[in-house]
């Protein structure tokens, strides 16, 4: 995520800003759905269910990623905390829908999220949540800034330090969906809502169990990472965790985003080049 004074997002495949939201709406039908659009007859409420009804089984899957740039940003240690939310080390959580047989798509999905999910594979439907164009406020007396929903939601996609996969029905993909729609005029606030707590919530819309992603009543990235990490401990199957013991998270964040970025690519590896070397656990 960007901070408010130094780092503007490089991906520009959505929309960079809900400034107008008939803009954006079509733009996003358009994109995310072309002639289909047209042809939705219930209303975006209703998200999946329709009249074909819905099948049996899970046929779709939830997706929750974490990516962290610092080491530390909780408030148990607020120098560092500060330190690396002024730089805009705050690493990201963010969530992706996803049918593995494409052809269970039904007819009467969403328009703004019928073509990602026909694209198909882990990251088809990826959403995060975003402040706006003037990025995060780090002062806890006045932090809600302007807020989007990020769809397509590509910024830290490969780069993810653990996640946690869910098996959903076609009602539970609707009401992730509804809930994800329902966020796209939503105010950001680094200390109150954010990408960790727009992560949370859409596991919880789709009445699952989401792991522990706070610290001190505060959701973050890194408290994400040590949820999903607890969950793996104890069993919890379709989770994902990359062993950070000894990753030195300056040179990642500076390879991405300092002045040398670019020049040295084995110090930002990519998650599959983690699990390559042997760090990656699944269940």
């Amino acid at each position: 995520m960007p901070s408010q004074s130094t780092r503007r997002e490089a991906d520009t495949s959505s929309p960079a800003s809900t400034t107008s939201t008939t803009t954006d709406e079509r733009f996003e039908q358009a994109r995310g759905n072309g002639a289909a659009a047209a042809d939705l007859s219930t209303s975006p409420e209703n998200g999946l269910d329709g009249a074909l009804g819905m099948a049996a089984g899970t046929p779709a899957k939830l997706h929750v990623y974490v990516d962290l740039e610092a080491q530390e940003i909780s408030m148990w240690n607020p120098r560092e905390a500060k330190k690396n939310l002024e730089r805009g080390a705050v690493g990201h959580t963010w969530i992706a829908l996803e049918y593995p047989d494409v052809s269970q798509i039904p007819d009467t999905v969403h328009p703004k999220h019928a073509g990602y999910l026909r694209q198909g594979g882990k990251y088809a439907d990826s959403m995060g949540f975003w402040p706006g164009d003037e990025g995060y406020s780090t002062n806890p007396l006045n932090s809600y800034v302007s807020g989007r929903v990020k769809q397509p939601d590509t910024s830290h996609q490969g780069r993810e330090k653990a996640s946690q996969s869910y098996d959903l029905t076609h009602e539970e993909v609707g009401k992730v969906i509804d809930y994800a729609e329902s966020k796209r005029g939503a105010k950001y606030s680094v200390y109150g809502y954010n990408c960790t707590s727009f992560a949370k919530e859409s596991v919880e819309a789709a009445g699952k169990s989401a792991p522990s992603m706070s610290t001190l009543g505060i959701a973050m990235p890194n408290a994400a990472y040590e949820g999903i990490k607890k969950q793996q401990a104890n069993g919890t199957e379709g989770t994902m965790v990359d062993d950070l013991d000894g990753l030195d998270f300056d040179a990642l964040y500076e390879e991405r985003y300092g002045n040398t970025a670019g020049q040295n690519p084995d110090a930002d590896p990519t998650t599959q080049q983690r699990e390559d070397a042997g760090h990656v656990k699944r269940t």
